[in-house]
């Protein structure tokens, strides 16, 4: 029951980290006057790998 509960607490954290990539992403593009998929992947880009590597560790 433990080990499923911190499973569950674990893959939670990466979703969470996984996410927040793009939500910084996408605040970064809403701040630009234009809205295309290239200019998305470049703010993605721009976002620190940290978040990336801290959700696979977890």
């Amino acid at each position: 029951m433990v080990k499923s509960f911190l499973g569950s607490i674990f893959v939670l954290i990466s979703t969470i980290l996984y996410l927040t990539r793009y939500i910084c992403a996408a605040i970064g593009v809403s701040t630009g006057g234009t809205w295309s998929i290239e200019e998305f992947n470049v703010f993605l880009k721009n976002v620190p790998n940290n978040l990336l590597i801290l959700s696979v560790i977890s």
